[in-house]
């Protein structure tokens, strides 16, 4: 009678325990977001690898993306195809809290200049701005003077007002930069009150290295009165500046 006991508490154990296992749903999706920094840019969003025209992206080429997980479980981290490439994670998270995601780039770059990758998880999005370098040059690696906060060296030129075209050459800004590697390099700021601020069409070069100033020029035709906040991205940092619109 003992060993009959004993039997069918070894067995209704171990039912227990395989119950219990076939709960976890290994194939359940993870929640979160990307994590952003106190004035909203994209937070330690690192672009490693080399970026030339016509040359097909390699295991070296990914973006490291910091998330926060809300929930464990798989997920899918991806950009949208801009110029030719696009970048993507899979994976299973298995901790909440603060982690990072590599995403592994695929594609050719088809074109030089400064392109936006849009990065997306659980409803949230940033943006990785990727320079596309030609002839072999390398990408510049530098940083935002006054990161994460607003952006040091600072000064605006023009006058800014609701309803009136931008004057080109008239109207822009000036920043520093900290580079620690010299190349090529092109900033832009998406259009924020129907204005963007850029360094141009075509790829700059630093050609020395420490703090320095950049210009961005501004274009398009402000839509409304009041101050409005403009995030510069470089490849790991992101300072803010403040235009008054008259």
């Amino acid at each position: 009678m003992k060993n009959f006991f004993f039997i069918a508490l070894v067995f209704i154990a171990t039912l227990f325990f395989s119950c219990t296992k076939d709960d976890v749903d290994e194939n359940a999706l993870s929640s979160g977001n990307l994590t952003t920094d106190s004035i909203g840019g994209c937070k330690q969003i690192l672009i490693h690898g080399n970026y030339e025209k016509d040359s097909a992206l390699t295991a070296d080429n990914y973006l490291d993306v910091s998330v926060n997980i809300k929930a464990a479980g798989t997920y899918t981290i991806q950009t949208n195809t801009v110029n030719g490439m696009s970048f993507k994670g899979t994976g299973r998270l298995g901790y909440g809290g603060g982690n990072t995601v590599r995403l592994y780039g695929s594609g050719k770059p088809l074109l030089n200049g400064l392109f936006p990758f849009r990065v997306t998880y659980g409803g949230s999005l940033c943006i990785a701005n990727i320079s596309i370098g030609g002839g072999g040059g390398a990408n510049a690696i530098f940083s935002m003077g006054g990161a994460p906060n607003t952006c040091s060296g600072f000064n605006s030129s023009g006058i800014y007002q609701a309803g009136q075209i931008i004057l080109a050459g008239v109207n822009y800004v000036v920043a520093n930069v900290n580079v620690t590697s010299i190349g090529t390099y092109q900033i832009r700021t998406t259009p924020v009150n129907g204005v963007t601020f850029s360094t141009g069409a075509t790829l700059n070069t630093f050609t020395s290295l420490g703090v320095q100033s950049v210009i961005l020029f501004a274009s398009g035709t402000p839509i409304a009165s009041g101050n409005f906040n403009y995030i510069l991205n470089s490849p790991n940092t992101n300072c803010r500046f403040t235009i008054t619109y008259l």
